[in-house]
């Protein structure tokens, strides 16, 4: 769907427009304000794509009120933008107060081993049951971060990991959370020779 019509959808209050799709329309900081102005005032919206954009940590800050203002949104996929910590930062934040989210996509978003701490941290108290991290550069501390917040987690029951560079202390600590998951059905830690 292109940017203009879920503007328009949006600021005319369809209750019925539940899904957002706005992958791979340039969309920038200022852009999003706008699109999360109008989010603020329609609370159906469950799904939000916002994968392969241009916006920046401020962005990631508008996401984040979209989050705490929209509690409906189970859905949100970010893949293949470029999240820095305070980015990260910036989405925890506002991710503590979704409880309806479920479902996480950070594929290819450059997630580097600090980048996982503040997602770790809200993680831990999340209702997420899918995160998908395929294609970053998380490694040991990272997923020793991320097991972490697995023992923490009673919902997670999918995670994807395929693509990093989990070493062998990462695989050990991932290998003690699962253990010790209830609700962990699925971890995938292949390797992807591909990336995008």
């Amino acid at each position: 769907m292109e940017l203009g019509d879920v503007l328009q959808r949006l600021g005319c209050g369809d209750k019925g427009f539940t899904d957002i799709d706005l992958s791979q329309q340039d969309i920038t900081d200022a852009t999003l304000e706008q699109v999360v102005k109008l989010l603020r005032t329609h609370g159906q919206i469950r799904w939000l794509s916002l994968s392969m954009n241009s916006f920046s940590s401020v962005g990631m800050r508008h996401i984040a009120h979209a989050c705490r203002r929209n509690q409906m949104i189970s859905h949100l996929v970010l893949s293949h933008n470029d999240i820095d910590l305070k980015g990260m930062h910036m989405l925890g934040h506002g991710l503590k107060e979704s409880p309806s989210l479920t479902f996480l996509d950070l594929a290819q978003c450059n997630i580097r081993d600090e980048t996982m701490a503040p997602l770790c941290a809200w993680l831990g108290r999340s209702s997420l049951e899918t995160l998908i991290l395929e294609g970053n550069h998380v490694s040991c501390e990272g997923a020793a971060l991320l097991a972490n917040a697995l023992e923490a987690n009673g919902a997670l029951s999918e995670v994807d990991l395929a693509g990093n560079v989990v070493s062998d202390d990462g695989l050990c600590a991932l290998s003690r959370a699962i253990l010790g998951s209830t609700s962990l059905t699925s971890l995938d830690l292949s390797v992807r020779s591909t990336f995008i």
